[in-house]
């Protein structure tokens, strides 16, 4: 039996309400053998660090010292693939729980030499709180997060008012915020969540000044195809912190 990538993250957010629900899904055997042999390249080796201090010197991380945009969910990779192929002047750090598509980016980076870009297999508010340095990060994309649609749900939310202050935190002065959404009730949420924190934040237009790189070429996401056939109504959210 072929030895697997350890993919488990060193410790657990302590939070009992998690934004995600661990999908499963099987790796293909090709993209587990990739797996296997470029993870200690493209994954994050998160027992290497205190998890009591936030640490992550992305300085140190990557070949090459660029600014930094985190993807929180980026599913099965494939624009977080081609934005990392497209820019490559800028670092980016993807942060997933899916097996297989983590599995699928890190082939794809290996087969096109990638390096600026390292993947995650944790939850991302633990990463930010526990790891990720404070002005650290030049921009956050978060696609298509689980909407959770039921009322009783919404608690489950990743954008809420802390993690607003949480990405404050973690962002450099000018850095972004880039939310797309298909549930318009979601967005209108976030709009709010925005609105109550223009001490910290304002809203800009996608790829305003170049602040949002190749933005224009962003490719549809799975989540995002299938909302457009269902009728729904994508949503692009901006915001720069002040």
């Amino acid at each position: 039996m072929t030895e697997q990538a350890d993919l488990t993250p060193v410790a657990r957010h302590p939070r009992t309400i998690r934004s995600f629900v661990k999908r499963g899904g099987r790796i293909p055997p090709g993209a587990q053998k990739a797996l296997n042999a470029a993870w200690e390249h493209y994954g994050l080796a998160l027992d290497s660090y205190d998890v009591n201090t936030p640490v992550l010197n992305f300085d140190k991380l990557f070949a090459k010292v660029n600014p930094v945009i985190l993807e929180i969910g980026f599913g099965m990779g494939h624009s977080l693939l081609a934005m990392a192929k497209a820019n490559p002047d800028m670092n980016y750090l993807g942060v997933e729980v899916h097996e297989p598509g983590i599995a699928r980016i890190i082939k794809s980076a290996a087969e096109l030499g990638l390096t600026n870009l390292k993947i995650a297999r944790v939850d991302a508010v633990w990463l930010l709180q526990k790891v990720v340095l404070p002005q650290s990060l030049f921009g956050v994309q978060i696609f298509f997060p689980d909407p959770w649609h039921k009322k009783r749900h919404e608690k489950r939310r990743l954008i809420n008012a802390e993690f607003i202050t949480l990405l404050n935190s973690r962002l450099v002065k000018k850095g972004w915020v880039h939310i797309a959404t298909d549930w318009v009730p979601y967005a209108e949420q976030v709009q709010q969540l925005f609105e109550e924190a223009a001490e910290t934040f304002q809203a800009i237009l996608p790829g305003l000044q170049g602040l949002l790189p190749d933005k224009g070429e962003r490719l549809l996401t799975k989540f995002e195809r299938r909302g457009l056939r269902l009728g729904h109504e994508v949503r692009d959210l901006c915001y720069q912190k002040l």
